[in-house]
Order: structure tokens, then sequence, then C-alpha cells
């Protein structure tokens, strides 16, 4: 499998049945460089987009939601750790004595 398989996998299934071939003619005479690369995966997903079912396209951007959540909050009980370490951990538990 080449490159431009590859490329041409970006697309749906749809897509390619009824314009991969002529893409595929396009891109065995083109030079593969990073920009054209990046244009057919883009292209591709544009695609998938236009395409694809809403359910697909919403389920996409909740995990999205979801990931940048969660990767901008789960820091925060280590940074409070840390801070109440290197302060000595002063009434963290109160009633306690040390």
């Amino acid at each position: 499998m080449t490159l431009r398989d590859v490329l041409l996998r970006a697309y749906p299934r749809s897509w390619r049945y009824e314009d991969g071939e002529e893409l595929a003619g396009v891109l065995a005479q083109k030079r593969l460089t990073l920009g054209v690369v990046a244009d057919v995966v883009g292209n591709g997903v544009r695609q998938h987009l236009y395409r694809d079912e809403p359910w697909k396209i919403c389920g996409a951007g909740l995990v999205l939601w979801n990931s940048a959540n969660f990767a901008a909050w789960s820091w925060l009980p280590y940074a409070t750790f840390v801070r109440l370490y290197l302060a000595g951990f002063p009434n963290w538990m109160p009633g306690v004595n040390r």
C-alpha cells in the first residue's frame, strides 16, 4: 500500500467510489509534498463531515470537548498536593495533631 492509497482512504467510501479514480490519477501525476498531503487529508476530513451522519459529527465533538476538559483539569489535584506538600501540609486534616 503506497502513500497515495493511504491518502485516498482519507475520503469516505462513497466518495472514493464516485471520484477516487480521478483523484488517484491526479496524485499519480503530482509530486507528494507536505502541502499536497495536508490538502488531501484536510479535504478528506471535510468530505467526511459533509457525508457522515449527524450523530458521528456530534459524537466527535463531544469526544474532543471531554478530552480537552480532562487535559485542562486533570492536573489540578496534583498541583494542590504539591502546594500543600511544599507548605508542610498546614491544616490539611483538621483535628489531627502531628
